[in-house]
């Protein structure tokens, strides 16, 4: 008698299992978002794409329990097995991805060298902050000895200032009340000289001779003291003609320049900054200085400028007897002489005059000189705003 087949119903899933399939997926999903998170809060953490690796993980661990829990009450879908032999490949392809970043992962600080790390950060941080107190401290240090040093400078500015207001007023007054007495000396001494010239001896001569040579000499140091005193209240700048400013000069030194047969040229001069008749007076001061001090030859002059961006240079150039330059500083002084009264008369105020009219009008005067060649003088005046 055959054996009757007799058919097993397939077994359906506990209620169980699927219970603990669905809370492994959901768990696994939590945890693949809660490391998700957080990589995006913690972007300064080592290596982040091993954690984004893990959240991947994760993610195909609940997949596969989703797929599970499908196949157990539709255990005949056509696409549960594609989808379980994708997830398992994923699952393959993730271990092997971070078992070869163990080593890498292995390399990461741990809790005590961490520790270290922020100790040493905190210490860093805590010095950082005194050396930037430190520094907020010399800061207001200095700034409180640089108001007191700009106080001092200021006071002592004023006090120069007032100094040389008396000064100059001094050097007026004083040259302007000596007038007087001086006329008077000279006076009577060509008094003498006319009524007992040639009636007593020769030392008597002699002697009025010097006391007239004094007083003429006399007149003249008053005379040029009390020009230097008045530069800066003749101090009214304007935009001069250089070149008019030359041929002024020329025409006073006339005689002069005819008597020594000086020649004098120049180049295209520009315009300068600078008070006009004290300009004529500069120039005057070079060109008689070159006329004074010549060798042999006849002298010859040459006036001509440099014009740069931020100032205009003219010089006055001379083929005379030159200067030393260990006396380049020296000759700009009140009252200096490199040579004798007998050998070259003059007060010694040219030069001096030439200096401070120059620097009035902030600007320079130089000398670039050769004994025997000549010399070059420079005055440098400073462009206005507007023209540079």
């Amino acid at each position: 008698m055959p054996l009757a087949v007799v058919g097993v119903a397939p077994m359906q899933p506990s209620t169980i299992a699927v219970g603990a399939d669905l809370a492994i997926a959901l768990a696994a999903c939590v945890l693949a978002a809660a490391v998700l998170w957080f990589v995006h809060r913690r972007r300064d953490v080592p290596h982040p794409w091993t954690l984004l690796v893990l959240a991947a993980f994760l993610s195909i661990v609940a997949a596969e329990h989703v797929i599970d829990v499908w196949r157990a009450w539709r255990p005949h879908s056509a696409w549960a097995d594609p989808l379980v032999a994708i997830t398992g490949g994923l699952a393959v392809a993730t271990a092997l991805v971070v078992w070869s970043a163990l080593p890498t992962m292995l390399r990461l600080p741990g809790a005590p060298q961490l520790e270290e790390a922020e100790r040493r950060h905190r210490e860093e941080l805590r010095a950082q902050r005194r050396a930037e107190a430190e520094m907020r401290r010399v800061n207001a240090e200095l700034e409180t000895r640089m108001a007191e040093r700009t106080l001092e400078l200021e006071r002592s500015n004023r006090e120069l200032a007032r100094s040389n207001r008396e000064l100059e007023q001094f050097a007026y007054v004083a040259s302007h009340d000596l007038r007087e007495p001086l006329r008077m000396v000279t006076s009577y001494t060509n008094l003498l000289a006319r009524r007992y010239q040639g009636k007593l001896d020769a030392t008597a001569d002699e002697f009025i001779g010097y006391a007239l040579e004094g007083c003429e000499r006399m007149r003249q140091l008053i005379h040029d003291v009390l020009e230097y005193s008045r530069v800066d209240r003749q101090h009214q700048p304007e935009t001069v003609e250089c070149e008019e400013a030359l041929a002024a000069a020329c025409n006073d030194l006339s005689v002069a320049i005819e008597s020594s047969g000086a020649t004098i040229s120049h180049d295209r001069l520009p315009r300068v900054d600078c008070t006009r008749s004290q300009l004529v007076q500069v120039l005057e001061n070079l060109l008689s200085n070159a006329i004074k001090y010549r060798g042999e030859e006849s002298p010859r002059i040459h006036v001509g400028a440099d014009e740069r961006p931020d100032e205009v240079r003219l010089f006055v150039r001379d083929n005379g007897i030159g200067i030393d330059m260990k006396h380049a500083e020296r000759i700009f002084g009140m009252f200096q002489r490199l040579h004798s009264r007998g050998t070259y008369p003059g007060t010694g105020m040219g030069l001096a005059m030439c200096k401070k009219i120059v620097e009035v009008h902030r600007g320079r005067i130089w000398v670039e000189s050769t004994p025997g060649e000549g010399s070059t003088f420079w005055c440098a005046f400073p462009r206005r705003k507007q023209e540079t």
